[in-house]
């Protein structure tokens, strides 16, 4: 590839690339919390990065009203809520906001109830109060939904998937790179336990700008040529396992701005953890299907092309990772 050719893509990646969000890992949901303080009687606290939605209150039955109407439309909001009678079955809260989800938390009792909420065709999520009220919620149902959220965040993350792609450039055996990976998610379940646990409480400016950092570190490594050793190639899982120490704490961050159920913490956190998991050896998976699909095409067809160089994939994801590293610390 000539020197020329290598510019105008790298160029062209840049553009393409340097306008993709620079925090990675906001969970992507309003976060709502509503408390039975006592019977009939409620506060609803409203946190998220969506900016004004005054204009959309949450809407409850029509037996229940607001105690404190907002002058204020600043996030988080809190409001007081009293009901004149118990829930029916027809019952309902409703969200009109034009936003990605909703994780609801209803505390009542001693326990904690979830659901993350996605809206409909119609724009609005909605969940029937009985559903709240009426059942006892159980660590299965934690460890599901945070799974879910765990599954989404990664996918969504991509800072995390172009670690899982450079970490897929650099190792050549299939058995060596699902054990790096393993390496990995074991580093982020520490820090990330650590951290909901309170042990710690990390600040998200020098934790992204790290990240993103050890994007570039990892793509500066796949460059090297894969005849070339290097400390990576040497000690895969030592670096996983460092990496994915700082990648938990950023995993922390998300799960703070949407909170953790403490009354159901340990399945909350293996569920995250497990979603993550499933994520990135599902991304692995993908990965290595094309890699034999090619292989198996051009030697059916003995199709031959350029001399592949592995560069011109590690040169856009170092000046992405770059680019977000000086983004966050300027942020």
């Amino acid at each position: 590839m000539s020197r020329r050719c290598s510019v105008w893509n790298l160029f062209f990646l840049f553009l393409l690339f340097g306008s993709t969000r620079v925090f990675a890992h906001d969970a992507g949901l309003i976060d709502v919390r509503i408390e039975q303080t006592a019977p009939h009687r409620f506060t609803m606290n409203i946190q998220g990065n969506y900016g004004d939605l005054s204009f959309l209150l949450p809407e409850w039955p029509v037996h229940c009203h607001y105690d404190n109407p907002a002058t204020t439309f600043q996030m988080p909001r809190r409001f007081l809520v009293n009901c004149d009678e118990v829930f029916s079955r027809s019952d309902q809260l409703s969200f009109a906001w034009p936003v990605a989800g909703l994780y609801l938390q209803w505390d009542a009792d001693k326990q904690s109830h979830i659901r993350v909420l996605q809206p409909s065709k119609e724009g609005f999520a909605s969940i029937a109060l009985h559903e709240l009220t009426g059942t006892q919620f159980s660590s299965v149902s934690t460890l599901m939904t945070f799974t879910g959220i765990g599954f989404e965040h990664l996918m969504g993350g991509y800072d995390h998937l172009l670690f899982v792609f450079t970490l897929f450039l650099i190792l050549t055996s299939t058995r060596q790179l699902l054990w790096a990976a393993s390496a990995f998610t074991l580093g982020h379940s520490i820090t990330l336990a650590c951290a909901s646990l309170g042990l710690f409480a990390p600040e998200p400016k020098p934790i992204e700008t790290c990240i993103a950092l050890s994007i570039v570190f990892m793509a500066q490594e796949a460059c090297v040529n894969k005849h070339h050793s290097t400390a990576t190639k040497r000690y895969p899982m030592l670096f996983c396992l460092v990496i994915g120490l700082l990648h938990g704490l950023g995993f922390a961050g998300a799960l703070q701005d949407i909170g953790m159920p403490e009354h159901q913490l340990p399945a909350a956190l293996v569920g995250f953890n497990v979603g993550i998991e499933i994520g990135q050896v599902m991304t692995l998976l993908v990965l290595l299907t094309l890699q034999n699909a090619y292989r198996a095409f051009r030697s059916t067809f003995r199709f031959n092309t350029m001399r592949w160089d592995q560069r011109w994939l590690t040169y856009p994801i170092g000046i992405v990772s770059s680019y977000w590293a000086i983004s966050r610390f300027f942020s």
